[in-house]
């Protein structure tokens, strides 16, 4: 597998990216550095990156990173793993849902997206301060991007706390 540190031009863009549609600042990529595949980028840590670079990049990238957007091109689809490293420094595209709008979501349904104030693109799916997953508004729709392994579990703990 080819893998190799994002070159300067690709983390600019990434970078104007992320600030454009998250809200995400330049100096909180200070801490990470940035890894692509074939079909993904990975953040490291600079420890991480330093052994990397000492042993040579390969496969160890998926044991030390996270993988945080996916796709072969410009603009990527955020992750979970996106929202794992940077959640606090996200200041938009957060949709806070409603229970029943939760509970669509993950079963795998749409919901109309003129029932949820958000944007365009990918979003952040919250259920309170409980992080549900991704979902694409794509035309007048909110579809539901959460794996469909996570979303049994995420139902049941949602009934959990309801109880």
């Amino acid at each position: 597998m080819s893998v190799n540190l994002l070159k300067n031009d690709e983390l600019e863009q990434l970078k104007d990216y992320c600030l454009k549609h998250y809200g995400l600042n330049y100096e909180v990529w200070a801490e990470v550095s940035a890894i692509k595949t074939k079909d993904a980028i990975w953040l490291v840590n600079h420890q991480a990156e330093a052994f990397l670079c000492h042993e040579g990049v390969n496969e160890e990238y998926e044991s030390i990173g996270l993988r945080c957007f996916s796709g072969v091109c410009f603009p990527y689809k955020i992750t979970d793993g996106f929202v794992k490293i940077f959640d606090n420094e996200i200041k938009k595209k957060k949709l806070n849902l409603k229970e029943s709008q939760a509970r669509a979501m993950l079963k795998g349904e749409s919901i109309p997206y003129e029932e949820v104030v958000g944007h365009d693109g990918y979003n952040l799916l919250f259920i309170g301060n409980t992080y549900l997953g991704i979902g694409l508004k794509k035309g007048d729709q909110l579809i539901s991007q959460i794996p469909k392994a996570l979303r049994s579990q995420l139902a049941k703990d949602l009934e959990i706390r309801n109880e």
